[in-house]
């Protein structure tokens, strides 16, 4: 998912500057933005609510594509052994991430609960723009996705030495009370982001706990 274009077409179709849609849609600093368009971490769903107002196409938003999501599956390149495939992987993470429900699951990819319906029933086909949305946001596996070999959520080895960091950090900021499970699911969520991120660095690490204390502070009121 090329993060660039994707707020390029959001500046198109908003007639915002970059700093306008950092404070307005994100809460966040341009800078901040910026640090996160490079390392390919933009947390989209502020987008997609926007779209969802807005009644903007979110398929040509998040990836240039003129063709709607939401139109009829064309007959031509509908292959229903592969649409098959691809509906028993999404029971199976929607059963992963929670036992969710299909509305709760369409809620997530921002669809509506009939399309989705039909992505289960094998009735369409799950688009790769998607895949690459549960690849990426909800940590599913790949290669189970493809192969069904591993577990459905991937889950990296913990390194002490990181976790030790990430558990220091977020005691230093934190600012509202968790529990001691709430806690310990906070620095996880954190550690398999960092790990799938690929960069450690002092600053990554810290701009990352930051962004996520955040998320859960402005839950908390």
């Amino acid at each position: 998912m090329n993060y660039r274009q994707i707020i390029d077409r959001f500046k198109k179709k908003s007639g915002l500057t970059q700093r306008a849609i950092a404070r307005q849609i994100f809460g966040i600093t341009d800078s901040n933005l910026s640090n996160r368009i490079k390392r390919g971490t933009v947390d989209i769903s502020p987008i997609v609510n926007w779209a969802k107002q807005k009644n903007v196409d979110l398929n040509w938003l998040l990836t240039g594509d003129t063709r709607q999501e939401t139109a009829p599956a064309d007959e031509d390149f509908f292959h229903p052994e592969h649409a098959k495939k691809l509906a028993r992987n999404l029971v199976l993470v929607r059963k992963a991430l929670g036992d969710l429900s299909q509305k709760e699951m369409a809620r997530k990819l921002a669809l509506r609960p009939e399309v989705y319906r039909q992505y289960e029933a094998a009735e369409r086909e799950f688009p790769p723009r998607l895949i690459h949305i549960l690849f990426s946001h909800f940590n599913i596996n790949a290669v189970w996705w493809e192969t069904g070999a591993g577990e459905v959520i991937y889950r990296p080895k913990p390194d002490p030495v990181l976790m030790m960091k990430i558990v220091d950090s977020v005691n230093d900021r934190l600012t509202v009370e968790l529990s001691t499970d709430n806690k310990e699911a906070l620095v996880s969520r954190i550690y398999e982001y960092l790990v799938l991120l690929g960069d450690q660095s002092p600053k990554v690490l810290e701009d990352v706990v930051m962004d996520f204390i955040k998320i859960v502070q402005d839950d908390a009121g």
